[in-house]
């Protein structure tokens, strides 16, 4: 979700990469769902496990819900979803 609305609203001016430190086997059907009523198309994502190494390049980091802080020492941006 964070991947797709950033690069969405980002216009090209931004890179992003998604991952998660305990991905699942596929986005979950809600998320799915709810990026379909955004207009987003998200049915071919697959979660994939983020690189320390990838979080270590990154000037910001997003998260939603949780974090393991010990892991990446750039900027920490922590959206609240409802």
């Amino acid at each position: 979700m964070t991947a797709t609305f950033t690069e969405n609203h980002g216009q090209g001016r931004i890179t992003t990469t998604s991952g998660g430190t305990h991905p699942f086997d596929k986005v979950h059907d809600g998320v799915v769902e709810a990026m379909l009523e955004k207009g987003f198309d998200i049915t071919q994502n697959k979660p994939r496990l983020i690189t320390v190494s990838e979080l270590h390049r990154a000037d910001h980091v997003v998260v939603i819900g949780c974090w393991e802080e010990s892991i990446c020492p750039a900027t920490l941006l922590d959206w609240v979803i409802d």
